[in-house]
């Protein structure tokens, strides 16, 4: 568990350990220090970051202040405005992009003839 008192100013933090309403990683001061909170899709974050769901039950206008990654990446929505900002990334990951990540390197992998097949799929003989 990261503590919000452990937080100096300036930290970025990665949270992506707990992917479920119930569960964290960071405690509520953790969560209520970061200045800009970023995630992959609020729509999902509301339904499996605990981290957030939990540390923003006292205060759900903080949803209101939450951005996705695409909109950061993408510069439709501002990270990091100060060096003293507190940042926080909290993933649940989408497997659309897991997937679209896993398709570009085995296209890579085979153009350059790297690895090898496995037989994962054939019958035990």
């Amino acid at each position: 568990m990261l503590f919000g008192a452990d937080i100096a100013a300036g930290t970025h933090v990665n949270a992506i350990g707990a992917n479920h309403m119930r569960k964290r990683e960071l405690d509520d001061a953790a969560v209520l220090k970061a200045d800009v909170v970023v995630v992959d899709s609020i729509e999902q974050s509301r339904q499996e970051a605990g981290d957030l769901v939990l540390g923003f039950a006292t205060d759900d206008a903080r949803w209101n202040h939450v951005s996705e990654l695409s909109a950061v990446v993408s510069g439709k929505t501002a990270g990091r405005t100060r060096p003293e900002q507190v940042t926080l990334f909290k993933s649940n990951g989408i497997a659309a992009w897991d997937l679209a990540t896993a398709m570009r390197v085995y296209a890579e992998a085979t153009r350059r003839k790297l690895g090898r097949m496995l037989p994962l799929w054939q019958p035990a003989s």
